[in-house]
């Protein structure tokens, strides 16, 4: 882990961010490429969605709750050690403002939503789909807890979306789960 904290010092603040958009841009351009896959692309897929917005947000914010407490249970309950990502997530979130928090995890859970679950949960199944969320947080891949909370989140993100059928849902979910987590790690190290 010490390799991987070096590594997002070195960079600096302007090439980390471009780094951090341009991998989501990546993820977006993978998820439209795949899209051509689906039955009428990512226009027929787009349509295919739903929206509904209301009760995206409140099932969403359901979601988030769960998924934020099985957080904290980890964060009382395991030696810290189990649970550092390298400190990534503090480089990205410490140095934000609330505007640049909320637009970011905004872009994140559109970005990641699209690619995980509109389009490769369509054409690969949940579980492999689930798993291929996982795996893109590669930083957590030699962490056993945190890989298995994301992968967990991601099952439960992607058993929603089956349930639900609401892509608003899952976005919303995902932006609330990473927007009160940076937010905690912002007012964290601000200290």
């Amino acid at each position: 882990m010490k390799a991987n904290r070096r590594a997002t010092t070195q960079l600096d603040k302007k090439d980390f961010y471009i780094s951090l958009y341009g991998s989501q841009l990546l993820l977006l351009v993978i998820g439209i490429a795949l899209s051509f896959f689906y039955t009428g692309g990512p226009v027929g897929i787009w349509h295919s969605l739903e929206f509904q917005w209301a009760t995206g947000i409140g099932n969403g914010s359901l979601f988030a709750v769960a998924a934020l407490l099985l957080n904290w249970l980890l964060v009382v309950l395991l030696p810290k050690g189990w649970l550092d990502d390298g400190g990534l997530n503090e480089r990205v979130f410490t140095g934000m403002g609330p505007v640049h928090i909320v637009c970011f995890c905004l872009l994140v859970a559109f970005c990641e939503e699209w690619l995980f679950r509109a389009v490769l949960q369509q054409l690969v199944g949940l579980p492999l789909a689930s798993l291929l969320f996982a795996i893109v947080h590669f930083r957590y891949v030699t962490k056993p807890v945190l890989f298995a909370y994301v992968l967990v989140i991601s099952i439960g993100l992607g058993w929603t979306f089956e349930v639900t059928g609401n892509f608003a849902t899952v976005v919303c979910a995902h932006f609330f789960i990473n927007a009160v987590l940076a937010f905690v790690l912002n007012a964290k190290n601000r200290k």
